[in-house]
């Protein structure tokens, strides 16, 4: 440790290890109510890359559900939306509303107390990330379900507004070549995984709405499974998938499934591939100045769980390129310049 500082914040605590980048958990709290809303081992891989580069560590303390704490990464509630949708979300009435709700803002408020005091923390939350340095790393945790095959991490760039695209993508490959052998290695385990994730999304499926029938599924559980789906038809063998098409039903879902992870690929890291970075623009806008890098990580549960050591690794490498790229610009090179060195290193 270079020199260590702990502040207990409400909603967040701030590690401090002395001078280097800024690694972000906005998801890391408890799980309540439901066990996958939160981003798990989020802060592991965080905090192994913090105590081996040194830096600012933030991680949130509190639920990402609206109504039990707030979710950092999305936007200020207008208040009377705030405090309007509150009785909804108790009920847990007009789903789609919600649903329309919870994607865009932080928080549902009891009352106007309430409001002002979770406005406090999300304020005091991002403020902190925006003064703790110029090299910002948010990391998050996707699930190891198919319709995120084959990503076991995910580089966002905010398309290209924390990092060019062009050079983010020579890393990865970079960083995919180097690390060939292991993906490899962990193929049937993640593919195993994904299998039993599936399983588990069925029978939570099957215990709200009593049958695994998209027709009868809300929302939220209905725009994931046609996500599956899509990934499932371009990999499945096509006789296995048209059987699906013609009855949809659990044995003829996971016959399809299995038939798509057959295929010979292995898990490797992409660029956007799943997510795009554009929740709480609002809130990052500012970090996207000159000199600055800001990128976010989607790891599967999977590679935390399992590999949370090497996911690290993984992270520092990355990050230690677009170090290396920002010393290059400064120096007066050019941005295809920088891609033919990157390019020249594999």
């Amino acid at each position: 440790m270079k020199f260590l500082n702990i502040d207990f914040r409400p909603g967040f605590i701030v590690y401090r290890n002395g001078p280097g980048p800024v690694w972000v958990c906005p998801h890391s709290g408890p799980a309540v109510e439901i066990p996958t809303s939160r981003d798990q081992w989020s802060e592991t891989i965080a905090s192994l890359c913090w105590l081996k580069m040194g830096g600012t560590l933030i991680v949130s303390t509190i639920p990402r559900k609206q109504m039990y704490g707030m979710d950092f990464n999305r936007e200020i509630p207008p208040k009377d939306s705030s405090l309007n949708l509150w009785p909804q979300f108790v009920k847990d009435e007009n789903k789609e509303r919600l649903e329309k709700y919870r994607k865009v803002y932080s928080w549902t408020a009891v009352d106007e107390a309430d409001h002002k005091h979770r406005l406090k923390i999300y304020n005091d939350f991002w403020n902190t990330v925006r003064r703790a340095g110029n090299i910002i790393v948010f990391l998050h945790t996707q699930f190891t379900r198919i319709k995120n095959f084959p990503s076991v991490m995910d580089v966002i760039t905010y398309r290209g507004r924390g990092v060019k695209n062009e050079i983010i993508k020579a890393m990865v490959k970079k960083t995919n070549e180097k690390y060939e052998q292991f993906f490899r290695h962990i193929e049937k385990p993640y593919k195993d995984e994904i299998y039993l994730e599936q399983q588990r999304v069925i029978d939570r499926i099957k215990e709200v709405f009593s049958e695994f029938n998209p027709d009868k599924m809300k929302v939220e559980y209905k725009t994931n499974i046609l996500s599956d789906l899509d990934i499932i038809k371009k990999y499945a063998n096509r006789k296995v998938y048209r059987r699906l098409q013609k009855e949809f039903n659990e044995k003829n879902f996971l016959s399809a499934l299995k038939s798509a992870l057959k295929q010979k690929i292995h898990p490797h890291i992409t660029v956007e591939s799943i997510f795009k970075g554009q929740k709480a623009l609002t809130m990052k806008k500012p970090l996207f100045r000159e000199g600055n890098i800001v990128m976010e990580v989607e790891m599967t549960r999977f590679l935390g769980n399992w590999y949370p050591r090497r996911a690290s690794e993984i992270v520092m490498e990355i990050l230690k390129d677009m170090v290396s790229v920002e010393m290059y610009r400064k120096m007066g090179f050019k941005q295809t310049q920088i891609v033919k060195f990157l390019k020249k290193e594999i």
